[in-house]
């Protein structure tokens, strides 16, 4: 009978071999966190596999096994970033009772559009660098592209239903206007936040003129036969 019980009490060795599925998903995890930090601290070619490795708490061979190389990392955080900021700026700007509150609300205060934490959004800052000047990395810039595509094509869309855009003005041209001004504005409320006073007043100033131009219908161009001379 002791012996049963001296049996039972035995605690087995952990069998060699693949990780548990928790454990993997941990070190995934773990890993994905620490290539956020090195990234977006130092950028992509400053981080090298063994300083996300240490960082994580993990044998570098960790980052072969989860993600096989860097750059595949570096797209898994990337994505994750990119989605998680764009669903949320999907929902500030889709949520407000007009295309000219969404406006309004957003590029008087683009604070109200903030990407957490904050890792995550100087990933996404270094990341918008590195993609324009690393030859390899200059194909991942089309999903920001898409990204922005969904949002903004839902935003005009928006702004033609309630006949605040004239439906004489052409889509893309219409689309690329609202890309242009409400990145340019993230861009500089994160790259110089210092300035955001005067960006503030500048856009309050802004935003009923921008409107007023979409709401009036394009004007006809002057084909060249038509012209005055002098």
């Amino acid at each position: 009978m002791n012996a049963k019980r001296e049996k039972s009490s035995v605690v087995e060795p952990r069998r060699r071999g693949r990780p548990r599925l928790s454990e993997a998903s941990d070190t995934r995890g773990l890993l994905k966190l620490a290539a956020t930090t090195c990234f977006a601290t130092v950028g992509y070619e400053a981080t090298s596999v063994a300083v996300i490795a240490k960082t994580a708490g993990v044998a570098p061979t960790a980052v072969y096994h989860h993600f096989g190389t860097k750059e595949a990392l570096w797209e898994a955080v990337f994505l994750d970033a990119l989605d998680a900021a764009y669903r949320n700026f999907e929902q500030m700007l889709l949520s407000r009772p007009t295309f000219g509150d969404a406006l309004n609300y957003f590029l008087a205060a683009p604070g109200h559009v903030s990407v957490t934490p904050v890792a995550t959004r100087e990933l996404l800052i270094r990341c918008a660098s590195d993609m324009r000047v690393i030859p390899a990395l200059e194909k991942y810039r089309v999903h920001r592209r898409r990204s922005q595509d969904r949002v903004f094509s839902q935003l005009v869309d928006f702004g033609y239903e309630t006949g605040e855009i004239s439906k004489d003005r052409d889509r893309q041209n219409t689309l690329e206007l609202v890309r242009m001004v409400i990145m340019g504005n993230l861009w500089e409320s994160y790259t110089h936040p210092d300035e955001q006073e005067v960006r503030t007043h500048a856009m309050r100033e802004f935003v009923p003129e921008l409107l007023t131009i979409l709401k009036s219908p394009t004007r006809a161009s002057t084909a060249p036969g038509d012209r005055i001379a002098g």
